[in-house]
C-alpha cells in the first residue's frame, strides 16, 4: 500500500529551527535520523528530515554531519523534504559553512538533497557535499537541493559538490508521466522560474544514476 504521511520536521540536532534561533558547531556523526514504519500493512514515513534540522527559519552554521549509525541503511530518510542539513530551508533563515560526507541521504518519493530537500526562502552559503555521500528519491534529486518551489526569494553561493557524490533517481516514476528531468548537478528542479541564476560561485561534480540500482 502506499504510505500515509502522519508527522514532520526530524533532525539530527532540532526538528524544527525557528526563525531568530541559532544552530552553530553541531556534529551529527555515525547516527541516523528519520522513520519508516509498518502497521497493519500501511507504511508510515516521515516527511521533513535533516541531519542537523527538520526545517530551518533561522541560523544553521559551521555544523557537520558525517557517517550512520552501523545498524541503519540511511543517515537521513523519510518520504519527502529530505536533506543532508536540513529538510526545508525557509523564510530568511541561512544556512553557512556547514558539511555533508560520508552520508546515505534517501527519500521514498522525492525532494531530496545534498543540503536541503527544499528550498523556498534564505540562504545557503559556503557549505560543502562530499566523501562518497549518497543521494537517492524517484525524482526532484540535487547535489545541493531537491526542488526549489517558488519564485525567486532565496540564493546559493560558494557552495561545492565533489566527484565522489552519487545520486540516484527514476525517470520513468509514475509521479514524472511527462518524463521530464527531475534530477541535476545543483538542483533537481528550479521552481516556477526556469532558470538557476541565483546559484553563484558554486561547483558540482556529483555523479547521476538511473534506477536500478
Amino acid at each position: 500500500a502506499d504510505p500515509t504521511l502522519v508527522y514532520n520536521w526530524a533532525g539530527g540536532i532540532v526538528g524544527y529551527n525557528k526563525e531568530g534561533a541559532t544552530v552553530t558547531n553541531c556534529v551529527f556523526e555515525d547516527s541516523s535520523v528519520g522513520d519508516d514504519i509498518t502497521v497493519s500493512e500501511v507504511m508510515y514515513y516521515v516527511q521533513y528530515a535533516g541531519g542537523i534540522a527538520g526545517g530551518n527559519e533561522g541560523s544553521i552554521s559551521s555544523c557537520t554531519v558525517s557517517g550512520k549509525k552501523n545498524d541503519n541503511r540511511f543517515t537521513v530518510y523519510g518520504a519527502m523534504m529530505i536533506g543532508g542539513i536540513t529538510g526545508t530551508q525557509r523564510g530568511s533563515g541561512s544556512i553557512t559553512d556547514c558539511t555533508v560526507s560520508g552520508t546515505k541521504i534517501y527519500a521514498e518519493y522525492d525532494q531530496c538533497g545534498g543540503l536541503a530537500g527544499e528550498i523556498t526562502g534564505g540562504s545557503i552559503s559556503g557549505c560543502s557535499v562530499g566523501g562518497n555521500t549518497e543521494i537517492e528519491a524517484k525524482q526532484y534529486v540535487g547535489g545541493i537541493i531537491g526542488r526549489a518551489v517558488t519564485s525567486v526569494n532565496y540564493t546559493v553561493s560558494d557552495c561545492r559538490v565533489d566527484n565522489t557524490v552519487n545520486m540516484w533517481w527514476d525517470p520513468n516514476w509514475r509521479g514524472n508521466p511527462e518524463r521530464d528531468i527531475r534530477v541535476g548537478q545543483f538542483i533537481g528542479n528550479p521552481g516556477d522560474h526556469g532558470s538557476i541564476t541565483w546559484i553563484t560561485g558554486s561547483t558540482s561534480e556529483v555523479i547521476i544514476n538511473t534506477y536500478p540500482k
